[in-house]
């Protein structure tokens, strides 16, 4: 063990990197960007927070359309909640849309700012059903929230099946991938992905 002294001697790498005072990173910083190992550990936060803008958080989506995946219960539908509440206009996609029950609820609270229409990620038809009728209830797309996914009962190391492995791929990797593929041509300049996992 080292004693203070040698601790306040022998500086650690965090004392040792650079911290800049401006937004653009320089070459030692894209450098250890490269390393998982120092993006996300002590060195790593110090380098980005140095750079860091708390005006860069404030992001005025209002009034944007938005289409939210996966929302008809949990994360999908807190998401489509608050941004109604933002006053966004709102595209709620889930795969049994006369089954969800408190869309179906937000929709008579929000007219014409809240659309349902139905969509199983995993299904090409389906995929493609959602982009033809995009058009009808909101064009283009600001925002565009990958929150649908699947996590098979009793699914854990050691009693994983090829089938449920293979449909916990399609649903939660390959679907959003390929739907927002399908919507890139909708996404409004400037617009977002965002993918929840």
């Amino acid at each position: 063990p080292s004693s203070p002294a040698t601790r306040t001697s022998n500086p650690s790498i965090l004392n040792r990197v650079p911290m800049t005072t401006h937004r653009t990173p320089g070459p030692l910083s894209r450098l250890l960007d490269a390393s998982i190992l120092l993006s996300f550990d002590r060195t790593g936060y110090r380098r980005h927070a140095a750079a860091f803008d708390p005006a860069d958080l404030q992001v005025n989506l209002a009034g944007r359309v938005c289409l939210v995946t996966g929302a008809n219960r949990g994360i999908g539908l807190a998401f489509v909640r608050r941004l109604l509440a933002r006053g966004d206009r709102v595209v709620a996609a889930c795969r049994h849309p006369g089954k969800a029950t408190a869309l179906n609820t937000l929709a008579g609270e929000y007219p014409g700012r809240l659309h349902v229409l139905p969509l199983d990620v995993a299904d090409a038809k389906s995929r493609a059903e959602l982009v033809r009728e995009l058009p009808l209830v909101g064009g283009r797309i600001d925002l565009l929230i990958n929150n649908a996914g699947v996590l098979h009962s009793g699914e854990r190391f050691g009693a994983l099946s090829a089938a449920h492995l293979e449909d916990s791929f399609r649903t939660n990797a390959a679907g959003p991938l390929l739907l927002t593929e399908a919507l890139a041509p909708t996404l409004s300049d400037g617009g977002c992905v965002a993918n929840v996992s």
